[in-house]
């Protein structure tokens, strides 16, 4: 289980337990036991229209011209 907050700054807040490195802030596993801030993938180039957070990943939807997405967690069918 983990949670993600998107700011009114367009700043991801992450939290929870990181199997498999869901919370996308650059550690394999633990445990997130208080909201810490992580970097935007596209380096403030686009906002962030949506998030979603399921049980194994994260993904990051971004208002941009090409509709980005990233996502990080689970990766065991590539």
């Amino acid at each position: 289980m983990h949670s993600i907050l998107l700011t009114e700054k367009n700043e991801l807040l992450v939290a929870g337990k990181n199997e498999h490195g869901r919370l996308g802030n650059s550690k394999k596993e633990g445990k997130q036991t208080q909201f810490e801030k992580v970097e935007n993938p596209r380096k403030g180039e686009a906002k962030i229209a949506r998030i979603e957070a399921s049980g194994f990943n994260t993904f990051l939807y971004f208002n941009d011209e090409a509709n980005s997405i990233f996502g990080c967690g689970y990766n065991s069918g590539g």
